[in-house]
């Protein structure tokens, strides 16, 4: 089986244009909790403490029998799935979270529909408090530098 297919279409098909990605995003969600059961089965059927098996594949491999090997490389690949989805999916979310605040730099407080439209309700939310966290702050500081700071009024 191969993995971590839906969480590279994720990142590579991400264009700050286009809308969240919702189906994609719950599939390597979903991938992720098959993976982490797939693991835990994984795991309990050893019947060991994953690190003290690891220790042992490390000193000197030919020590496990040929299930345990195959079950250990089983367990490795695993893991490595479910970090790489899980980085994945970060990334994902910290692009899309990157651009939702670079949206008040060229767009102001109001957003055009066409990008509103883009955004979920979660991107909306970031967007809005991050509007008043910096709009806040550009107030007090222009008011302790007695001069406006908008910088889209020019």
């Amino acid at each position: 089986m191969s993995y971590c297919k839906d969480a590279q279409r994720l990142i590579a098909e991400a264009k700050p244009t286009d809308s969240f990605d919702e189906v994609n995003f719950h599939r390597v969600v979903q991938e992720l909790k098959v993976l982490e059961e797939k693991f835990e089965a994984a795991v309990n059927a050893l019947g060991l403490p994953l690190e003290t098996l690891r220790q042992e594949y490390m000193r000197e491999p030919r020590s496990l029998d040929e299930q345990d090997r195959q079950t250990l490389l089983r367990i490795l690949c695993l893991e490595s799935a479910i970090k790489r989805n899980r980085k994945c999916a970060l990334a994902y979310i910290h692009s899309r979270s990157d651009m939702v605040r670079g949206l008040w730099w060229t767009h102001g407080r109001r957003l055009p529909e066409v990008r509103a439209e883009k955004l979920n309700e979660e991107e909306k939310l970031l967007f809005n408090t991050h509007s008043e966290a910096l709009e806040a702050a550009q107030r007090e500081l222009s008011n302790w530098l007695g001069m406006d700071l908008d910088l889209r009024t020019v």
